[in-house]
């Protein structure tokens, strides 16, 4: 927990408030964790499917992949950097791959597309045309990312949540529902890798 105060705060209100809101964290507490740092031997989802994350100092490309694991060379970089970079390289190809599509079939267009690690969102889609989607996404089934780059993509006809808008969404992504609902009971999960 991370408590942010005004410079001209004294301490002593401060612990006050941490006091006076102790159950009210409790709670959100319980409702976020586990967390899991990233270590060697782990399981990692990539794609919806676990494999062991292994560092191996016999290999000399940036990954190794296969059905069961996921190996990183052993070199200055830590576990976290290595599988951060993983996963911001595979989501850049594939929403650029699958927003294509949906680009296509709404014959539209987009100014730019870019891979961050936001906090409360999985993509966004900016009046200018800008798209964004979290790398996060990786972890989780491909059906799922895809929902999220048509549902960004649908965006660009309707930056509203409209029935217009989800009107678009089915007819570019018709299984969406699952999709969404796969992301509202399993996202806070990908939240929890630490990196």
């Amino acid at each position: 927990v991370k408590l942010t105060i005004p410079f001209n705060l004294k301490l002593i209100d401060a612990k006050r408030f941490v006091d006076t809101h102790m159950s009210w964290l409790d709670d959100k507490l319980k409702t976020i964790g586990p967390f899991y740092p990233l270590v060697d031997g782990m399981m990692l989802p990539i794609g919806g499917q676990e494999r062991k994350l292994s560092i191996d100092k016999d290999i000399s490309v940036d990954f190794y992949l296969d059905t069961g694991t996921i190996r990183f060379p052993k070199n200055n970089n830590p576990i976290e950097l290595h599988v951060k970079n993983f996963f911001k390289t595979r989501a850049k190809i594939f929403f650029t791959k699958s927003c294509k599509v949906y680009l296509e079939k709404l014959d539209t267009s987009y100014k730019a597309l870019t891979i961050k690690d936001p906090k409360t969102r999985w993509g966004s889609c900016s009046s200018d045309g800008n798209l964004m989607f979290s790398w996060r996404l990786m972890m989780a089934p491909h059906q799922v990312s895809d929902y999220v780059a048509a549902h960004e993509v649908a965006h660009l006809i309707h930056l509203n949540h409209s029935s217009e808008f989800w009107g678009i969404v089915k007819q570019i992504c018709p299984n969406y529902g699952e999709q969404r609902n796969w992301l509202r009971k399993n996202g806070k999960y990908l939240h929890n890798f630490v990196f």
